[in-house]
């Protein structure tokens, strides 16, 4: 029998933690005055501006180049970048063929039917720069070129055809110019495990409100076993009737997890897993269990002081009645502060996560609490938010003691922390005359981007991971801007200027003890090819 596994008990486990007690994590320097001689400040602490950087090169599509990466060995004040040759896979997909008649071994022969090749990956050369593209082909001959951006990929292979399943292959690295060849095949029919079954609403009625789709995983890595197949039609006379095919992998493995979703990730069905033996299939059909009708969720949603949130963002997510998932459409408070959200039933031992995302503009912090709901208790009366903590600081120009006026101050969220969501993001506050700033922010992990009002002046970062606290306001000590160096070249390609194609330049660097990368200044060149950038020095 399928045995259903309760996946969202794990995405959601230590949710009720909801804020942490240790103080916040501050940014190890804050001027390059606390730094040695021809050293900058930097957000991991004080370091070589000239050393630890990276660039970024993204041509014009047009002209057949993704981005590209490179270390850089020695930085000059003019700094030409000549791009290699666009990298590209090479591959050639053929499928195994089963013809007993003709040979005792299945033939492998070119697959000319529509495929889509996805990458999904990161730079090899600047830490949590991902990358992820997706490539639509068909061919004639089984033989495809696939132009990427540099980096390591995992490569799936997804036929139009979903009595194929998708080809997984990782740890795909390619550098900028290069081209690396990929044999790929698909497996024979005959090796592939086929599944029949049916899935069900309960008391032997399908579901026929909604389209629901179905997908075997792997059990312990949930890559995907076979392609994402329709289960319902959404429509009146919806059998809940599923073949899959399954990779060759599938029959080593004593057991698949099936996944029952529906397409419409709002829809007010609910997504459960069922584990199924690999030796017995399925004999009985599937269950999303009875979960009843659909209900309107109200509330409302008010600041410490009483005052209604507008604009924040509210949902519900978790185990409801019959053993599915749910996570629920995510709607906006009214001017009153008020909300209306359909859901699901949850049951009484297992409550709902009610989570609330005030715009970045309000006092009132992110909030999630436990909530059981059902049709006839769907009420849940105000929602009061703690404030969010009120984060001062102030900016010094780059001989450390005259106010950087106007300069902008941005708030990026880039981790949550202590079981909470990602912050909004959009914080962000401008200096006045005395260089002072004020950004109201919730606990998680912030990078804080300086921009000066002075063009000749670089751009500054620093890293800061708030927690609760009793005291909802932090004073930073002052921040020092660095001095500018002005940096610039051109860009080509094969001899040929490449105008418009956009630059980044990096310091590779640790925060935290993670592998970071910081961006320290960004543009796009002219259209003669040109650029000119600000990066700090001493």
């Amino acid at each position: 029998m399928p045995r259903f596994v309760p996946l969202a008990l794990l995405l959601l486990a230590g949710c009720d933690a909801l804020f942490g007690t240790r103080g916040p994590v501050l940014p190890p320097c804050q001027s390059d005055a606390e730094c040695g001689p021809g050293a900058v400040c930097f957000p991991d602490g004080c370091g070589d501006p000239g050393r630890n950087l990276a660039l970024v090169v993204a041509p014009s599509l047009a002209t057949g180049h993704f981005e590209q990466d490179f270390a850089i060995k020695e930085l000059r004040s003019t700094f030409d970048v000549e791009i290699p040759a666009p990298s590209a896979f090479e591959a050639t997909l053929e499928r195994f063929i089963n013809h007993a008649n003709l040979h005792p071994e299945p033939i492998a022969l070119p697959y000319a039917s529509p495929v889509t090749f996805t990458f999904a990956g990161e730079s090899t050369v600047i830490p949590g720069l991902r990358r992820r593209q997706s490539l639509q082909r068909v061919s004639t001959d089984g033989t495809f070129r696939l132009p990427v951006a540099s980096g390591v990929y995992t490569l799936s292979v997804t036929a139009q055809d979903t009595s194929l399943p998708p080809l997984i292959l990782p740890e795909l690295e390619i550098q900028p110019g290069q081209t690396r060849d990929l044999v790929l095949h698909l497996p024979a029919s005959l090796d592939l495990l086929r599944v029949d079954g049916r899935l069900l609403q309960s008391g032997g009625v399908a579901v026929q409100a909604t389209v629901v789709e179905i997908q075997a995983l792997h059990p312990l890595t949930q890559a995907p076993l076979s392609q994402r197949v329709p289960v319902s039609s959404g429509q009146l006379g919806s059998t809940g009737d599923f073949t899959l095919y399954l990779a060759p992998e599938a029959r080593t493995l004593s057991s698949v997890l099936l996944m029952a979703t529906p397409k419409d990730g709002t829809a007010a069905v609910p997504s459960r897993a069922f584990e199924l033996s690999t030796s017995e299939l399925l004999r009985e059909p599937l269950e999303l269990g009875d979960f009843g009708e659909p209900f309107e969720v109200t509330g409302r949603v008010l600041a410490q002081d009483g005052v209604p949130v507008e604009r924040a963002v509210v949902y519900l997510e978790g185990l409801v009645k019959g053993g599915g998932t749910l996570t629920t459409e995510k709607v906006l408070t009214r001017a009153e502060g008020t909300f209306t959200v359909k859901s699901l039933a949850s049951p009484e031992d297992s409550p709902l996560r009610l989570t609330v995302l005030p715009p970045p503009d309000a006092r009132a912090a992110l909030h999630r609490r436990s909530v059981v709901v059902s049709a006839e208790d769907a009420e849940l009366g105000d929602v009061t938010c703690p404030e969010r903590i009120a984060v001062r600081g102030t900016i010094l120009r780059e001989d450390g003691t005259t106010p950087a006026a106007a300069a902008r101050v941005v708030a990026l969220p880039v981790a949550p922390v202590d079981g909470l969501p990602l912050p909004n993001p959009g914080a962000e506050a401008r200096t006045g005359d005395d260089g002072a700033w004020e950004l109201l922010l919730d606990p998680g992990s912030w990078r804080l981007d300086i921009f000066p009002a002075d063009p000749l002046l670089p751009r500054v970062s620093r890293f800061l991971t708030l927690r609760d606290q009793v005291e909802r306001s932090l004073e930073l000590t002052p921040l020092g801007l660095s001095r500018g160096r002005r940096v610039g070249g051109a860009v080509s390609a094969g001899g040929q200027r490449m105008a418009n194609a956009a630059v980044r330049f990096y310091r590779v660097t640790s925060v935290e003890g993670r592998p970071s990368a910081v961006l320290l200044a960004e543009t796009v060149a002219d259209t003669a090819g040109r650029y000119e950038v600000i990066l700090p020095t001493r």
